[in-house]
């Protein structure tokens, strides 16, 4: 079995976020999202390379998402799971394919089965006031669906509908240190996931039963490379994921430098052995430090370097004499500003 496969198995993790993630000054004059919005225009590629297809991404894309009003006519209090709107699943659908998007991935869409499923496990969380993947019977509003839903889910709370998603890519707190919620988000052997949303927790199906085929990057990094909102950086997190399931950050060491060659302090977390059990692909996180992101229309080269990337070979029983380097450079601006 590939190795994207076996990790596919293991369960998603878990956040808890209290209060709004505010994504500059413009976010509350933002559109709600709509028909309009959710065009064909929503699943095309970002051209990362263009400031100005960024930004227009993120006004007309992202923006509006986030300021989509999250409703929903359930009731924690009577474990009544209930539906959100079609305009929230919209707006959480267009969030996941525009973080997508900026990483080159293939769109994904809703399965309904799988919503359905996964509004019961954000119902059990929403009720209970409290996350886990393996609920016992005791918490308010168990089903066996919802337990079984919450195995298989990213989980919220304190953020539901589309910002869920951004937070789900900042991946914040001591516990989240692999970005296993980013991961899943950005996982590129995935066409469908399931959306679950309440007035005060969220669960997304993020694992797939089984990887499915698609065209994906060899690298998936975030941020990534080329232009980038200062908005969506995130608190310093950073990681790199490798769509190659035999790839090994094992010995890998990466360097963050500004433009002009200067090192940025960086704390790199200790990768998963390979053959783990783990967050979809191969990857390598690490905290960057003292970052200064750049004010008004000024712009700011962050350059990444990671070297010592082995690569296993197709049976997984031996390094191969292969080994990899990865650089690119991440352009930081002010997406409120032409």
């Amino acid at each position: 079995m590939k190795r994207h496969a076996y990790k596919a198995m293991l369960g998603a993790v878990v956040v808890a976020v209290v209060g709004v993630l505010v994504l500059g000054p413009a976010s509350a004059q933002a559109k709600p999202v709509g028909e309009a919005t959710f065009g064909a225009a929503a699943f095309k590629p970002i051209d990362t390379g263009s400031r100005a297809a960024v930004r227009e991404a993120v006004l007309k894309r992202l923006r509006p998402a986030l300021a989509a009003k999250v409703v929903w006519d359930g009731s924690a209090s009577r474990c009544r799971a209930g539906t959100p709107s079609a305009a929230t699943q919209k707006a959480t659908l267009l969030a996941i394919n525009f973080y997508r998007a900026m990483g080159q991935l293939d769109p994904v869409k809703f399965d309904a089965k799988l919503s359905a499923r996964a509004q019961k496990a954000a119902l059990i969380m929403d009720a209970e006031d409290s996350l886990s993947h393996f609920p016992p019977r005791s918490w308010n509003c168990w089903t066996k669906v919802g337990a079984t839903a919450a195995g298989s889910s990213n989980l919220c709370l304190g953020c539901t509908g589309a910002e869920s998603i951004a937070q789900y890519m900042i991946d914040p707190g001591a516990g989240n240190k692999d970005a296993g919620h980013r991961r899943w988000v950005m996982y590129p052997f995935i066409k469908s996931m399931g959306s679950g949303v309440t007035a005060g927790a969220s669960a997304l199906w993020v694992i797939p039963p089984k990887p499915v085929k698609a065209k994906a990057p060899a690298w998936v990094s975030w941020p990534t490379p080329g232009y980038f909102p200062n908005e969506l950086e995130p608190g310093g997190r950073w990681s790199l994921s490798a769509s190659n399931a035999h790839v090994d950050f094992g010995k890998a060491k990466v360097a963050v430098r500004t433009a002009t060659g200067a090192k940025i302090k960086v704390q790199q977390y200790k990768p998963t052995k390979h053959g783990e059990a783990d967050y979809g692909t191969p990857a390598l996180i690490w905290q960057v430090g003292d970052l200064k992101l750049p004010t008004g229309s000024k712009g700011r080269r962050i350059d990444v370097t990671v070297t010592g990337i082995r690569v296993w070979n197709a049976a997984d029983t031996a390094l191969t004499a292969k080994k990899l380097t990865r650089k690119y450079s991440v352009r930081f601006f002010n997406a409120d500003v032409r």
